[in-house]
């Protein structure tokens, strides 16, 4: 496989992958704006963006290096890990710390405990920073195997085939 190729497909992986996460939050806010308050949506709002911005530092593109990286993956994964972890703990210790003061510049006194509780996210998405980009990292491999090349749509084929037959001929059993 050219290079021109490994770059094209890590490009469309990589594409796909933010437009997936970053299309999940509209929804998650659509939602939110039905069952909050507008002052309590105010304060998600207030929390989701101070976290939000927070991502920038914790991360750092070390998930993306770990995801281009050829050869024994291994050890790079385990020091992407525990640079994630470190980082995550660090950024949510400040943004603890800060939460208050943060709280005081949007003039929102309970902002400050939503802050501190929607922080933790943090934590918990450097847990699974490096899984997520081994796991990207594995699907393009396997899209590159020939073996597999169309497997998902085969399965999609496969299953609208199947449900079709069985409307068709077996419906007196459904």
């Amino acid at each position: 496989m050219s290079l021109k190729t490994k770059v094209v497909s890590a490009a469309k992986w990589s594409a796909f992958a933010e437009i997936a996460s970053k299309g999940i939050t509209p929804i998650i806010f659509i939602i939110l704006a039905w069952i909050l308050t507008p002052k309590d949506f105010g304060l998600v709002a207030i929390a989701t963006m101070v976290i939000s911005f927070s991502h920038i530092f914790w991360d750092a593109g070390l998930s993306k290096a770990l995801i281009q990286r050829q050869g024994d993956v291994e050890k790079t994964a385990n020091i992407v890990f525990w640079t994630n972890m470190v980082l995550g703990v660090v950024i949510y210790g400040l943004l603890f710390l800060s939460a208050g003061f943060i709280a005081h510049l949007f003039k929102e006194p309970l902002a400050e405990a939503v802050i501190k509780v929607q922080g933790l996210q943090i934590i918990l998405a450097s847990l699974f920073s490096v899984q997520t980009a081994l796991f990207q990292k594995e699907l393009a491999t396997l899209k590159d195997n020939p073996k597999y090349k169309n497997l998902s749509d085969n399965l999609l084929f496969k299953k609208a085939k199947t449900e079709y037959y069985n409307k068709t001929f077996h419906a007196d059993k459904v």
